[in-house]
Protein backbone atom coordinates (compact mmCIF):
# COMPACT_ATOMS: atom_id res chain seq x y z
CA UNK A 1 0.00 0.00 0.00
CA UNK A 2 2.32 2.24 1.16
CA UNK A 3 4.79 1.75 -2.94
CA UNK A 4 1.77 2.65 -4.45
CA UNK A 5 0.93 6.19 -2.44
CA UNK A 6 4.74 6.82 -3.01
CA UNK A 7 4.19 6.04 -6.95
CA UNK A 8 1.06 8.27 -6.60
CA UNK A 9 2.86 10.94 -5.31
CA UNK A 10 5.75 11.07 -7.91
CA UNK A 11 3.54 10.64 -10.69
CA UNK A 12 1.50 13.77 -9.48
CA UNK A 13 4.29 15.92 -8.85
CA UNK A 14 5.75 14.69 -12.40
CA UNK A 15 2.56 15.84 -14.18
CA UNK A 16 2.46 19.06 -12.51
CA UNK A 17 5.84 20.01 -13.66
CA UNK A 18 5.01 19.09 -17.39
CA UNK A 19 1.25 20.45 -17.70
CA UNK A 20 1.39 24.12 -17.92
CA UNK A 21 -1.50 26.97 -18.53
CA UNK A 22 -0.51 30.16 -19.95
CA UNK A 23 -3.19 32.83 -19.35
CA UNK A 24 -3.97 34.96 -22.12
CA UNK A 25 -2.07 38.14 -22.78
CA UNK A 26 0.60 36.32 -21.46
CA UNK A 27 3.81 34.48 -23.67
CA UNK A 28 6.12 32.23 -21.56
CA UNK A 29 9.95 31.65 -22.89
CA UNK A 30 10.89 27.99 -22.29
CA UNK A 31 14.76 26.90 -22.09
CA UNK A 32 16.09 23.74 -22.50
CA UNK A 33 19.13 22.93 -20.47
CA UNK A 34 20.15 26.64 -20.84
CA UNK A 35 19.15 27.45 -24.08
CA UNK A 36 16.22 29.01 -25.86
CA UNK A 37 13.62 26.39 -27.34
CA UNK A 38 10.79 28.31 -28.16
CA UNK A 39 7.39 30.40 -26.87
CA UNK A 40 4.20 29.25 -25.26
CA UNK A 41 1.24 30.29 -26.26
CA UNK A 42 -1.82 30.91 -23.94
CA UNK A 43 -3.64 27.67 -23.57
CA UNK A 44 -2.63 24.02 -22.49
CA UNK A 45 1.10 23.24 -22.54
CA UNK A 46 3.38 20.63 -22.29
CA UNK A 47 6.96 20.49 -20.87
CA UNK A 48 9.47 18.05 -20.55
CA UNK A 49 10.03 17.72 -16.62
CA UNK A 50 14.01 18.61 -15.39
CA UNK A 51 14.79 19.50 -18.85
CA UNK A 52 12.92 22.57 -20.05
CA UNK A 53 12.03 25.51 -17.55
CA UNK A 54 9.88 28.82 -18.24
CA UNK A 55 12.95 31.32 -18.28
CA UNK A 56 10.61 34.39 -18.83
CA UNK A 57 7.01 35.64 -18.32
CA UNK A 58 6.37 38.24 -21.01
CA UNK A 59 2.81 40.29 -20.77
CA UNK A 60 1.62 41.16 -24.18
CA UNK A 61 -1.11 43.84 -22.89
CA UNK A 62 -1.04 47.55 -23.99
CA UNK A 63 0.19 49.92 -21.57
CA UNK A 64 -1.74 53.26 -22.61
Amino acid sequence: MEIALVLFVIAAFFISRSVKVVPQQHAWVVERLGKYNGTLTPGLNFLMPFVDKVAYKHLLKEVP
